[in-house]
């Protein structure tokens, strides 16, 4: 078991406001942690205490080229988003198995990338209310990269190099969030029409159903 650090919120970035279409994917009732709520159509996981749980798309896919976005709607202290396969837990922290990997804040105002319980620390950068996380996913090679606002954290998605996160390609995969902090709530832009920034060259933007 990891420890999670607390730390206040602090200002965020605001993107658009547009209404999701049904057409997108959002989170899986059925398929999260009992401590995650879910509220706007399904497009906003909430935890419910301060406990690992986690959530999982309805779609997945293990094909193709995609950017997505992640917005802490509320940051209370300490939550990650990213992906997973059918095989990760649920009830432990996103990332703490081999099947997740996750982007995490804040440690000790530091961001984490998680994969089998082992990360990767990005100092100096830090997560906060409204603030929008982009991730571009070539699922076809096994590869993905964060990106805080518009600029990606680590690595060039658009010439395939310095991944932030591995896998094997052709995958099945899910996106993934984990509130982990009471109240601390993720939501998910799978539909273009809502996403504050572009995807890199090569991706295609959205999570279709």
């Amino acid at each position: 078991m990891i420890p999670f650090p607390y730390q206040a919120a602090g200002a965020g970035r605001v993107g658009p406001s547009s209404v999701v279409s049904g057409a997108y994917s959002g989170w899986n009732p059925s398929d999260k942690a009992g401590t995650v709520t879910l509220s706007a159509s399904d497009y906003v996981a909430t935890g419910t205490i301060a406990s690992a749980g986690n959530v999982r798309s309805v779609k997945s896919r293990n094909s193709g080229k995609w950017y997505v976005e992640f917005v802490a709607t509320n940051f209370a202290s300490t939550q990650g988003m990213g992906f997973a396969t059918a095989s990760a837990s649920l009830s432990t922290y996103l990332g703490g198995d081999a099947n997740g990997w996750c982007l995490w804040g804040n440690y000790s105002a530091d961001l984490r990338r998680y994969t089998n319980n082992a990360f990767v620390t990005h100092a100096g950068r830090t997560m906060a209310t409204s603030e929008v996380f982009g991730m571009n996913i070539d699922l076809d090679a096994g590869r993905a990269w964060w990106s805080e606002g518009a600029t990606v954290i680590s690595g060039d998605p658009a010439a395939g190099t310095g991944p932030m996160a591995t896998f094997t390609g052709g995958t099945t995969i899910f996106l993934a969030a984990s509130p982990f902090s009471n109240n601390s709530a993720w939501r998910v832009r799978t539909d273009p029409a809502e996403h504050s920034h572009s995807p890199q060259s090569g991706f295609t933007a959205g999570w279709p159903n």
